[in-house]
C-alpha cells in the first residue's frame, strides 16, 4: 500500500534524496560503478521488466557471480538470447567446459532423459551412454540424405559388434581400385578393390565353414603353390567355363593346363585331349557297351573302335609299330627308334617301313607251321621238318621238291643235285635234269645279243611311249633321233637318198590323173550341132555326118573332190632308235 510505481530517485553529495515522482515504467537502480564528467553516477542499472513481466530483472549490464555457493534459476536462461527456447539457450555464441580434471569418466557433460535410465555422457575423450539402464544404446542419426562421416584417423570398435539392418549398406567413398583393402579384418586379412577386381586377401589360407563356424567346407591357400580343396559331399556346378591352370578355358566347359589325376571312376560323353593322358597301375578305361569308334587319335580318320564281334584300328594312310626312339612328324619315320611292322596300303612291312608287295620281310622269316596257302585255302608251298620243301600244283599235289640234300626232285620222281645245274651258258644239251642257273641264263641272252644291236638302229616297238626299253629312245625327232612319228618308211638308194622326207596327208587327182572315161545323159553320149550354135568335132566313134538338130540335153556330171585313200591295211606301231 506504500509503494509507488518506481519513479526517479536523484541522491546528491550531501545524501539529500530528491524524488521524481513521474512515472517512469522501467526505471531501476543503478549500481554505481563510476562518474561520469558531469558528475553523474554510471553503471549497471538493474530493474524489473515492467508492470507485463514484472517478475523479470533485467541487469542494464555485466553479470559476474563469484561466490562458491549454487546459483539456481527456475525459468530458462537465455545467453545472447531475451526468449530462450530451452533451461539453457546459447544464440550466436560458442559454449566451453572445460573439466576440473582429466579422467576418463563421461562426467564433463551428461545428458539424462526425464527418467534418468537413457542418457548420454561426455568426458575426455569418449561419448557414453549413462541412464540407469543396464542395456542402452547410442544412436548417431543423419539427417535426410545425410551421413555419419569419420574424417582422419581410424573408427575402431574395441568390443562388442557392428551391426547393420538389413537393408542398411556399407558403401566406400573412396573410389580409389589400388591394392590396398577397403575392409580389414586383421593384419593381412581383408577385402580390396583392385581394377575392376574385388580380391579377398588372407595370410595363409581362405575357409568356408558351416553355420556354427566349425566344420570347414571347402578351404583355399594363398600361397605360390597354394590350392583348393572342397570338403563337402554334396554336388558342385559351373553354368560357365573352368580353367584349372589357365585363365582362359576357350570353349570347353573344363579345360586342365597339366596334368589330370582322377582315382576313382569317371564317365564322359567325350573326351579331347591336347596333352598326356595316364591312368594308374590299378585302373581301367570303359567305354560302355555300345558299338562305336571310341577314341579318334586325330579326328575321325584315325582311331579305335567296336563293331559287331571286332575290335578295329582306323588310319588315313597307314599303321605303323616302333621299338624305342621318339616322335616324328614325318611319315613312317621311326624317331631315331626301330621299325617292328607296318601297314602300308595293304602291303605289309616287318621290319621295313616301306614295303613294296603284300609280305615285304626285312630280315629271317621263320614258320612254325608247315604250310603256305593259296587264297583258295590251297597248300602251295610245304616246309617240312625235315628240311623239305615242296611246292605244289594246281590239284594241291607236289610239283617240284627240294629235299636236304639239295637236289630237286620233280613230278615225274627224277631229281637232280644242285651241282648238276648248267652254268656253262651254253643251254645246248638236252638233259632232263640240267637246270640252267640264273647267271646261265643272263650270259647265253647276253652272247647272243652281244653285238646284234647297234647304236642307231631302228626297230618298231609295240609298247606305250612311256615305257621305252632302257637304251632306246622313241623315234620323235628328239634325242638325236629322226622324227617318224605319222610316217611310213621307204627304202633308201637312189631315188630316195638318207633322211629324205616327202609324201602327202592328203591327194586330190587331176584331169591328167584321171583314165579316160566316158559322159553320158541316158542314150546320148555324143556332142550333136545346133542352128544357133557352132558346130563341133565327132568324135571317133560317130560314123556317119554330122545331122542339124534343133533339141540338145546337158550332159550330166558327177564327183566330189574329195581325196582318196591309197594306203593298204595298216596297224600304228612306234619306232624306237638304239642310243
Amino acid at each position: 500500500e506504500d509503494s509507488v510505481v518506481l519513479a526517479r530517485l536523484a541522491i546528491n553529495r550531501s545524501g539529500v534524496v530528491t524524488p521524481d515522482f513521474s512515472v517512469r515504467q522501467y526505471s531501476g537502480v543503478r549500481l554505481p560503478s563510476g562518474n561520469s564528467s558531469n558528475g553523474e553516477i554510471t553503471g549497471p542499472i538493474l530493474r524489473s521488466g515492467g508492470s507485463s513481466d514484472s517478475s523479470l530483472v533485467v541487469i542494464d549490464g555485466d553479470l559476474s557471480v563469484s561466490g562458491n555457493g549454487n546459483s539456481y534459476f527456475a525459468g530458462s536462461l537465455g545467453i545472447g538470447i531475451t526468449e530462450p527456447h530451452k533451461k539453457l539457450h546459447v544464440e550466436r555464441g560458442e559454449l566451453r567446459v572445460r573439466a576440473s580434471h582429466h579422467k576418463a569418466d563421461a562426467d564433463i557433460g551428461t545428458f539424462y532423459a526425464d527418467n534418468l535410465t537413457q542418457g548420454i555422457g561426455i568426458g575426455f575423450n569418449r561419448i557414453e551412454a549413462i541412464g540407469s539402464n543396464t542395456d542402452q544404446d547410442i544412436y548417431l542419426i543423419p539427417k535426410g540424405n545425410g551421413e555419419l562421416i569419420v574424417y582422419g584417423g581410424n573408427l575402431t570398435v574395441s568390443a562388442g559388434k557392428i551391426q547393420l539392418d538389413g537393408h542398411q549398406q556399407i558403401v566406400f567413398t573412396d573410389k580409389g581400385t589400388t591394392n590396398n583393402l577397403k575392409l580389414q579384418l586383421w593384419d593381412g586379412y581383408g577385402l580390396g578393390i583392385n581394377g575392376g577386381t574385388l580380391f579377398y586377401a588372407t595370410a595363409t589360407k581362405h575357409s568356408w565353414r558351416d553355420g556354427n563356424g566349425t566344420n570347414e567346407r571347402m578351404a583355399l591357400t594363398t600361397a605360390a603353390n597354394g590350392g583348393l580343396t572342397v570338403k563337402g559331399t554334396g554336388k558342385s556346378s559351373f553354368a560357365g567355363s573352368l580353367g584349372i591352370g589357365t585363365t582362359d578355358p576357350g570353349s570347353s566347359k573344363l579345360k586342365v593346363q597339366g596334368n589330370l589325376t582322377v582315382t576313382g571312376n569317371a564317365t564322359l560323353e567325350s573326351l579331347t585331349l591336347n596333352d598326356n593322358f595316364s591312368l594308374g597301375g590299378s585302373q581301367t578305361l570303359s567305354f560302355g557297351s555300345q558299338t562305336r569308334q571310341m577314341i579318334n587319335l586325330w579326328n575321325q580318320d584315325y582311331g579305335i573302335g567296336i563293331q559287331h564281334t571286332t575290335q578295329y584300328f582306323r588310319t588315313a594312310r597307314n599303321f605303323a609299330w616302333y621299338k624305342d626312339g621318339s616322335h616324328n612328324d614325318g611319315a613312317l619315320n621311326a624317331g631315331g627308334g626301330t621299325v617292328q611292322m607296318v601297314i602300308k596300303d595293304g602291303k605289309v612291312g616287318i621290319g621295313e617301313n616301306d614295303p613294296q608287295t603284300k609280305l615285304d620281310v626285312n630280315g629271317d622269316i621263320r614258320l612254325r607251321g608247315q604250310d603256305i596257302q593259296d587264297a583258295g585255302g590251297t597248300n602251295r608251298i610245304t616246309v617240312n621238318d625235315n628240311g623239305t620243301l615242296e611246292l605244289k600244283d594246281k590239284d594241291g599235289t607236289t610239283a617240284l621238291t627240294i629235299n636236304n640234300e639239295g637236289k630237286i626232285k620233280l613230278k615225274n620222281n627224277n631229281s637232280a643235285s644242285v651241282n648238276e645245274f648248267s652254268t656253262d651258258g651254253t643251254l645246248s644239251g638236252a638233259s632232263n635234269f640240267a637246270v640252267p642257273t640264273e647267271q646261265a641264263v643272263k650270259s647265253y641272252v647276253d652272247s647272243y645279243v652281244d653285238g646284234k644291236f647297234v647304236r642307231g638302229m631302228i626297230m618298231m616297238w609295240s609298247g606305250t611311249t612311256n615305257n621305252i626299253p632302257s637304251g632306246w629312245a622313241l623315234c620323235n625327232g628328239s634325242n638325236g633321233t629322226p622324227n617318224l612319228t605319222n610316217r611310213f618308211i621307204v627304202g633308201a638308194g637312189d631315188q630316195y637318198v638318207v633322211g629324205k622326207t616327202g609324201g602327202e596327208n592328203m591327194v586330190r587327182l587331176t584331169i591328167d590323173q584321171m583314165p579316160s572315161h566316158n559322159h553320158s545323159n541316158g542314150s546320148y553320149n555324143r556332142l550333136l550341132k545346133h542352128d544357133r550354135e557352132s558346130t563341133a568335132t565327132i568324135t571317133d566313134y560317130n560314123t556317119g555326118s554330122e545331122p542339124n538338130l534343133y533339141s540338145s540335153r546337158i550332159i550330166q556330171y558327177a564327183g566330189g573332190n574329195q581325196a582318196h585313200e591309197n594306203r593298204p591295211l595298216y596297224y600304228a606301231l612306234t619306232f624306237i632308235m638304239k642310243l
